[in-house]
């Protein structure tokens, strides 16, 4: 009894993430599956997301692309969530048109937001995009 006491209260305690894919967010390297998350792999430019949401981050990324297309307009602000992650779209319209784009997972185990930013104050629209289409290609090209 003291032994299943003691694995239940190491279980909770230890707080693992299951099924995670930490990726590479310079997309030189393949992503890898691990069962952890630390802060150290997030400095070292490893983006945790869950594997089972991958394909929707994918169409998640073509969606919002695809939204860029329809020219937003200033000052707006919207998200496009996908289960554990969310894309966050800013429009600002101060001196020029800008854009930027993040990208969030929420590691629940953890309580642990983690952010990448995919574009920053960006001006050429098309720009954003390809960027958005680059991050869904090097997710498809690593099933």
């Amino acid at each position: 009894m003291k032994l299943v006491t003691l694995l239940l209260l190491f279980g909770i305690v230890h707080n693992s993430t299951p099924g995670l894919l930490l990726l590479d967010t310079t997309y030189r390297t393949t992503p890898t599956k691990t069962e952890d998350f630390t802060w150290d792999m997030y400095t070292d430019k490893r983006f945790p997301i869950y594997a089972e949401d991958k394909k929707a981050i994918i169409e998640g990324a073509k969606k919002l692309a695809k939204l860029i297309d329809n020219d937003p307009a200033c000052h707006v602000w919207d998200t496009v969530a996908v289960n554990h992650s969310r894309f966050i779209i800013s429009v600002r319209c101060d001196d020029y048109k800008t854009y930027t784009v993040r990208f969030q997972t929420r590691i629940i185990e953890k309580t642990l937001n983690c952010n990448f930013e995919l574009a920053n104050k960006e001006i050429d629209p098309k720009k954003v995009q390809r960027k958005l289409i680059d991050f869904a290609t090097y997710l498809e090209d690593h099933q």
